[in-house]
């Protein structure tokens, strides 16, 4: 009885998933998003630009990954692109005071993560983002009109995320 019980307690889709093949799933997704997060963190600090080719290819492998592991809800990636097209249309309305490059970088993290948790990963990264700019200011680093960019931070924020929730 208990091994058929805890063969039913790890059976939580309506496939033949289970509880261990879901967690590797959402390891992969999440180790995939973090490399190009660091790479693309990277290329915005040094360059203050992010790549569209990386930011294709990470969102072709988001997608792919999400197939793959039989998890593409349109609802939740379409969910998760409208942070990005929120902020595509903040950097059309203030003449890319916001990156447009943000934007389309939270697109992509949107299909990895979904609404609410793209929307939390950019409610970390711009109080992250806000803090460090304080410090800068306090520190007579740049003025009110410096800019800092933006993918560090974003980076930063989906570590934070990871180890709050595990």
């Amino acid at each position: 009885p208990d091994a058929a019980h805890n063969m039913m307690a790890e059976m939580i889709l309506s496939g033949n998933k289970t509880v261990r093949e879901e967690k590797e799933q959402e390891m992969i997704q999440e180790v995939v998003l973090l490399v190009f997060l660091f790479i693309l963190a990277w290329m915005d600090w040094k360059r203050q630009e992010i790549s569209l080719l990386i930011l294709g290819a990470a969102g072709g492998c988001g997608l792919l990954i999400r197939w793959a592991g039989g998890n593409l809800q349109w609802k939740a990636v379409a969910g998760g692109l409208l942070v990005g097209c929120v902020l595509l249309l903040g950097a059309a309305v203030t003449k890319e005071s916001i990156g447009a490059g943000d934007g389309l970088l939270f697109c992509v993290t949107g299909i990895y993560l979904g609404f609410w948790q793209n929307f939390l990963l950019l409610f970390l990264a711009s109080l992250c983002a806000a803090v460090c700019a304080l410090v800068f200011l306090i520190r007579k680093k740049f003025g009110w009109q410096g800019r800092i960019p933006f993918a560090p931070f974003v980076l930063t924020a989906d570590v934070l995320m990871m180890l709050l929730t595990g």
